[in-house]
């Protein structure tokens, strides 16, 4: 019998600093637009503090990290998950990149350009599989 995440999926109770049920966290919170039935594995870290935005079905797994500034490349902007987006274990998503709808980002990546629809990215840093 397969199990449905989503069954009774309501928006998480996010405080910063503080690891929610499943133990992912949310630096600088007040930056965040969530989307209905985003979903985030345990142990991702996520950086709002130059914006954030989740757009619906968006989903995160194991240990990814999702930054909104980057001290060492002097980057700093909102980045931007559309629409049914999926992003593989410990991947890392650059600030100011947005990964358009119905992409998906394969484990063990660096994301430092922005991800187009349809399409399936990976590497250090991501290049575009198809």
């Amino acid at each position: 019998m397969e199990i449905n995440r989503f069954t009774d999926w309501k928006y998480p109770d996010i405080e910063n600093g503080k690891a929610p049920k499943y133990n992912w966290g949310i630096q600088n919170s007040g930056g965040l637009k969530f989307g209905f039935k985003t979903d985030f594995d345990a142990f991702s870290y996520i950086n709002t503090i130059s914006g954030g935005n989740f757009k619906d079905i968006v989903q995160t797994r194991f240990n990814d990290s999702i930054y909104s500034i980057s001290k060492t490349d002097n980057l700093a902007g909102e980045f931007v998950f559309k629409q049914n987006c999926k992003i593989e274990s410990r991947t890392s998503i650059f600030p100011t990149t947005a990964i358009v709808r119905n992409s998906k980002i394969i484990a063990n990546s660096l994301v430092n350009i922005d991800i187009y629809r349809n399409l399936i990215a990976f590497g250090i840093p991501v290049k575009i599989a198809r």
